[in-house]
């Protein structure tokens, strides 16, 4: 029965944050607006930051993250055609809207479920996201998130598995 519960909470969560007017969709989007005149739809084109990406470093922590987060880390997926950033912070669940111009983020208010976690992890993953207002894309399987130039976080794009 739990499952459920969380799967709905997150659910509603979820869809309560991808609420966004149309604008703010378009302007979250790398492509500039159609001319006028023109279907009014953004054009929309594969980003190398959508997808999904895993924590494998924050800066300012003095503790080893295999310790922080002992059984996973926490992880980011961006789905920049709807403008939705989603991903855990290793127990919650979370979806915010995102906003990407050039290489500057802006993440908006986060939905998130509320389940209980032990430690400190959770808590330090949010202050590093909160902070984050711009990245970078070291190379193709790397994602410095950053306050400035000053990287935050790093992470590194999740392979999918084929079968």
């Amino acid at each position: 029965m739990r499952p459920i519960i969380v799967f709905l909470s997150f659910t509603i969560l979820f869809l309560s944050a991808c609420n966004n007017n149309k604008t703010e969709k378009a302007a979250s989007l790398n492509e500039p607006s159609a001319s006028p005149g023109t279907d009014s739809s953004p054009v929309v084109t594969t980003s190398p930051l959508n997808g999904s990406w895993d924590l494998i470093n924050i800066t300012d922590l003095k503790i080893a993250l295999s310790k922080l987060y002992p059984r996973q880390k926490p992880n980011l997926n961006f789905d920049l055609a709807s403008g939705v950033l989603t991903g855990s912070t290793a127990c919650n669940r979370f979806s915010a809207p995102v906003k990407i111009i050039d290489s500057s983020i802006s993440i908006g208010e986060l939905g998130m479920t509320k389940i209980a976690c032990p430690g400190d992890g959770e808590q330090k993953f949010l202050e590093a996201l909160k902070k984050t207002t711009t990245y970078a894309l070291v190379d193709s399987v790397t994602l410095s998130l950053r306050k400035g130039d000053a990287e935050v976080m790093r992470f590194l794009r999740k392979q999918k598995v084929i079968l």
